[in-house]
């Protein structure tokens, strides 16, 4: 897993290094929305996000998703390939 701090190595500038770790693993049932507000205005939210996809990244926020739209962005990504 990567870590919030690992991506703000990665990216600098990213505001994801600016806060408390524990915001981008928000409880079960918990709002995820302050993290992805962050993410949103980060410079490096796209970058990011790869990063976690590539990385099969399992929990957290990453990139402004959380994992069950990262596996969406997977599973889709997939389905494009077959169709291609």
């Amino acid at each position: 897993m990567i870590t919030q701090l690992q991506i703000s190595v990665l990216f600098p500038s990213a505001l994801c290094g600016q806060v408390a770790p524990d915001m981008w693993f928000p409880d079960k049932g918990g709002s995820s929305k302050p993290a992805k507000d962050i993410c949103h205005k980060c410079p490096h939210e796209s970058e990011c996000l790869e990063e976690a996809l590539g990385r099969d990244e399992r929990f957290g926020i990453y990139g402004g998703k959380s994992e069950r739209e990262r596996r969406v962005i997977v599973r889709d990504r997939k389905k494009a390939l077959l169709a291609a």
